[in-house]
């Protein structure tokens, strides 16, 4: 099945009241949205990017089904089946394309599978290893995930696969598991630390020259590492002290402690995915609901909506996956119970916002010297960002006196100014020309004059 493509990143035609006055064009990072459809289902969960940016997760069939799923923008949504058995779901895609993930059988028993691009699904067990899951797979085929040890209490072993193909367990007494794997081999996940595992489960980072480290908590219980990088830098999410806070996007950079990565003003945040450059994806909830976040450095953490243009019916939730190519996979509902996924393309955003602005009058009179409250109507539509934000920036006054403020002009807020109702007895009245400004995220500002007049007389208009 072809996915649905919408390229949204379109300039927005607006009537523009008064005359331009300036604009200029900074540049940010913004997105174009595609829409992956569905494979005949109600929802469609993209969970993986890889750097050209394929795409891969599980979506539910017409039957009620669910099948895991590769989307390319060349190919469209490609249905990988379930190896015979009842359902499958992907979990990871790597620069080849090959899918890795976990399939059903008729007898719902669990398998780790890859599904090699071009290829069909195949269970990636041995006599000697059963793979309950794959959740990580690296450009050179060495993956990591969930073994099933049936002969110690734990009965679940975080893993990995080296080049050859040897699996290396990697033990405890109680259950791990492998959830990312970078190109140097190093693993994340979480471990237990009692024999349910479901109070204790901490977030580890496991290397050649380290082993198995614990990266602890942020005043929680729980924590779990959800992506690594090739810096070593492992994401995901905490628990923390006060109860009032449900988790906390967290950051594990090597030889640091683990980092609160913030909120968006709301009591949930999880970091799902970090890529080479460094950016973390996640979710977080909002005073305006939940919403996909990105996380750098320089910016902090930004709500990713405003990056996109406006898609109608669609309330973004999480972004869970960011790829090195820049793509980030954004889920979201309708309201209908169904679930969609959005791939986005970075762009770079050059395009001011289009600007309106209408003053409540355009005529003070009669010139009886008072000062009259004038409000200004001010608009923005912009290709990217849904609120630019927009105030009246200047003031000019035909009469203003030479030097010095102007006595006749007061600024009372953003959109609401004082003029006085006045001119000069010799001239042919007055103009204040109102300069209205908007901006949008990326620093693109566009500006408009709206105009109010004294006239001479009573009857000039």
């Amino acid at each position: 099945m072809l996915a649905r493509h919408n390229f949204v990143a379109i300039a927005i035609a607006a009537t523009i009241c008064g005359s331009v006055t300036s604009a200029s064009a900074q540049g940010h990072t913004a997105y174009v949205v595609n829409d992956l459809g569905t494979l005949g289902g109600r929802f469609l969960v993209g969970l993986a990017v890889n750097a050209n940016g394929d795409v891969a997760g599980y979506g539910e069939l017409a039957d009620g089904s669910y099948h895991a799923f590769r989307w390319t923008a060349t190919g469209g949504l490609e249905d990988l089946g379930a190896n015979g058995g009842l359902s499958s779901q992907a979990a990871n895609i790597n620069n080849n394309g090959d899918v890795v993930g976990v399939y059903i059988d008729q007898y719902g028993w669990p398998h780790g599978f890859i599904a090699p691009r071009g290829g069909v699904m195949r269970d990636v067990s041995t006599p000697a290893h059963t793979v309950h899951r794959v959740n990580a797979i690296t450009d050179d085929g060495r993956f990591t995930g969930m073994l099933f040890v049936p002969q110690t209490s734990a009965q679940y072993h975080a893993f990995r696969t080296r080049v050859d193909g040897t699996f290396e367990d990697f033990g405890g007494e109680f259950t791990s598991v492998g959830l990312a794997l970078n190109g140097a081999g190093e693993v994340t996940g979480f471990d237990s630390h009692d024999r349910f595992g479901a109070s204790t489960a901490r977030a580890f980072r496991f290397s050649d020259a380290a082993g198995l480290v614990d990266l602890g908590t942020l005043g929680g219980a729980r924590s779990h590492g959800l992506s690594i990088n090739n810096a070593g830098v492992v994401v995901g999410w905490s628990e923390v002290a006060d109860p009032n806070i449900f988790s906390r996007a967290f950051r594990a950079r090597p030889g640091l402690p683990m980092e609160d990565l913030g909120t968006l003003g709301g009591r949930f945040a999880g970091a799902t995915s970090v890529n080479d450059a460094g950016v973390v994806a996640g979710y977080a909830d909002s005073w305006n609901g939940w919403a996909p976040f990105l996380f750098t450095d320089a910016d902090g953490m930004l709500d990713l909506r405003r990056r996109i243009p406006y898609v109608e019916g669609h309330a973004l939730d999480s972004a869970h996956a960011i790829g090195n190519g820049g793509h980030v996979v954004v889920g979201y509902s309708n309201g209908m119970n169904s679930y969609g996924t959005l791939r986005l393309t970075p762009v770079q955003d050059y395009e001011p916002p289009v600007v309106t602005a209408v003053p409540d009058r355009d005529l003070l009179t009669p010139p009886d010297g008072k000062m009259v409250p004038v409000s200004v109507d001010v608009k923005a539509t912009d290709n990217f960002d849904t609120a630019p934000t927009c105030r009246i920036a200047s003031i000019r006054n035909s009469e203003a006196p030479a030097v010095g403020p102007d006595p006749d002009v007061q600024v009372l807020n953003e959109f609401t100014v004082n003029l006085r109702a006045t001119r000069l007895g010799g001239g042919p009245g007055r103009t204040y020309t109102l300069v209205a400004q908007c901006t949008d995220f990326a620093g693109n500002a566009a500006s408009v004059e709206a105009l109010v007049r004294v006239p001479h007389d009573a009857d000039q208009k």
